[in-house]
């Protein structure tokens, strides 16, 4: 069963036409858009002013109303009732790990045992200095899935 509407190679070449006779490897610095996106984000800001969503100007309450409709599209997306669950929107994967790391670090008495691969980010190794309860690096995809993760043993670094 195909999970697309259309073959995936007709929505590359209409969609991606920058990455035909291409193959592109680095979405690390930047993933490639689609075109049909950029085409709906430029009607869109062509038709809107937009303002700081922490203000009260109609420009800004436009800008908090879409951040919202959004953090609540992908509340349901998840199925994640929104009375329990919040969205929060970071730069990056970087501000992410930071901020869990600050939220972890705020709660002294918990245990946390981390692991994580070698082929990690530079940004979730350093999260092992906040496991008091050990750490431990898997060399390998097969390590990591036969060691059941929940079930090691913490043992200190």
């Amino acid at each position: 069963m195909n999970p697309y509407p259309v073959p995936i190679d007709r929505i590359r070449r209409k969609e991606y036409p920058l990455l035909n006779k291409t193959t592109y490897l680095d979405h690390a610095g930047s993933t490639p858009h689609p075109k049909s996106l950029m085409k709906d984000y430029q009607k869109l800001m062509n038709a809107h002013l937009f303002g700081n969503p922490h203000s009260q100007s109609p420009s800004s309450l436009r800008s908090t109303e879409v951040v919202e409709t959004g953090r609540l599209r992908m509340l349901h997306f998840f199925r994640a009732d929104p009375e329990h669950f919040d969205l929060v929107f970071v730069a990056n994967a970087t501000a992410a790990l930071k901020l869990v790391a600050e939220g972890v670090r705020g709660h002294a008495k918990s245990r946390l045992w981390y692991g994580y691969h070698a082929d990690s980010h530079t940004s979730l190794v350093g999260l092992r200095e906040l496991a008091s309860a050990g750490s431990r690096c898997f060399f390998t995809d097969t390590e990591h899935e036969m060691s059941g993760c929940s079930h090691i043993q913490p043992k200190a670094t």
